[in-house]
This record gives structure tokens, C-alpha cells and sequence, in this order.
């Protein structure tokens, strides 16, 4: 026995942020020269004064961009599998002065950091 079904075709509209630099949309190699900082302290709390959302590579890894003291800047994201092995890439060097109980601490912390990420993406030009 065969079914009709009643199938369409729906136009959802979206909204997409472009990050933009004086007016005009952030490129890709301006972005490859902005300063890799670390963007966290040690009990995961965001140290700069605004967040604009992450940016993805080609190759799928995420940078945050960010603002510190006027400065733009980026850090490279990480699965939070990973803060072992690069933790002070997102912490800074007091990362390796914790205890195997504080990185797993701060490796929940992280992982519900990276949860408020989830729809910050941001869009740059090519």
C-alpha cells in the first residue's frame, strides 16, 4: 500500500557573523597575523575584555578571537582531551605547576567552556 505524502520544501532564513575589521570583512591572511595568546587563567575564566566567537580553519581547527586590552588576539581550541598535552597554549605557563586531580578540574571547566562556544562561530573572508 502506497502513502502520499505531503512534502515541501521550506526557506529558513539565517544569521551568519561576519567579523569585521574598521567596517570591512576580516581576511584570511589578516587573521593568520593576529598574536596567539592564551585566552584562559588557571581556573578557566576568560581574561580578556571581549570574546567575538571562534573562527574555523580549512582544516577544521578552531581559533577564539578575542580583545585584550585593545589587542585583538587568538587562541587555538582544543578538544579537552588535549589540555594535557597543550595545556599552556590555552592557560599559560602555571599549567604545569598543577595536580593530576586540578587538571582534571580544570579539564570539566573547559569542556563547559568550550559548551558556550557552541553557536559563537564567526565568519571571515578567504
Amino acid at each position: 500500500m502506497d502513502k502520499d505524502f505531503d512534502v515541501k520544501l521550506k526557506t529558513a532564513t539565517v544569521s551568519i557573523q561576519i567579523l569585521t575589521v574598521d567596517g570591512k570583512r576580516m581576511t584570511k591572511s589578516v587573521f593568520n597575523q593576529i598574536i596567539a595568546a592564551p585566552c584562559l587563567d588557571i581556573q578557566c575564566k576568560f581574561i580578556g575584555d571581549e570574546l567575538f566567537g571562534f573562527v574555523k580553519d580549512n582544516d577544521g581547527t578552531r581559533y577564539l578571537v578575542w580583545i585584550i586590552g585593545g589587542k585583538l588576539r587568538k587562541t587555538k581550541l582544543r578538544n579537552a582531551s588535549e589540555i594535557n598535552e597543550h595545556g599552556t597554549g590555552l592557560f599559560g605557563q602555571q599549567f604545569w605547576n598543577l595536580t593530576s586531580s586540578d587538571k582534571k578540574v580544570l579539564t570539566d571547566l573547559y569542556t563547559a567552556f568550550l559548551h558556550t562556544l557552541m553557536d559563537k562561530q564567526v565568519f571571515i573572508s578567504i
